[in-house]
């Protein structure tokens, strides 16, 4: 809501899925022969009208080392 902090939590995988969903589009599963990796996050437009995202689950990244030889 207009002049109040929400403190629900929000990243840059989000900017994506929130462009999509306030443009009204779906995000294909398909382009030509590729198969399109679904979205990673959630848009935050519910969030900009005061209400829940919807967010499943906790944010967390995973960080994969490999070692060359």
């Amino acid at each position: 809501m207009r002049g109040e902090i929400d403190h629900q939590p929000g990243h840059l995988i989000d900017l994506m899925a929130t462009c999509v969903d306030l443009a009204g589009l779906k995000c294909p599963q398909k382009y030509g022969d590729y198969e399109v990796d679904p979205l990673e996050g959630v848009s935050l437009a519910p969030a900009f009208r005061g209400k829940p995202q919807g967010r499943k689950g906790t944010l967390f990244f995973e960080h994969h080392l490999k070692l060359c030889n």
